[in-house]
């Protein structure tokens, strides 16, 4: 890993439309955490497609929330 580079365990929950019961079941629990290096110096909203890619979440870009939590 490069020291521009910071790696991160990323998940995915969709909640896309939490109203919807019967759609929420079969997303409810978040996805296995993937690996993901954020580049330092660039900014998150334009690594954020290849993070949805990554996830294959179905948010649109200006929807997304990145929690961060330090273990």
């Amino acid at each position: 890993m490069s020291s521009k580079l910071v790696e991160f365990r990323v998940q995915y929950v969709d909640d896309v439309d939490p109203f919807n019961v019967l759609a929420s079941l079969k997303h409810a629990e978040p996805t296995v955490p993937k690996k993901y290096e954020f580049v330092k110096g660039q900014s998150l909203y334009d690594q954020l497609p290849g993070l949805k890619r990554l996830l294959r979440a179905r948010h649109k870009k200006v929807s997304v929330k990145l929690p961060m939590i330090v273990e």
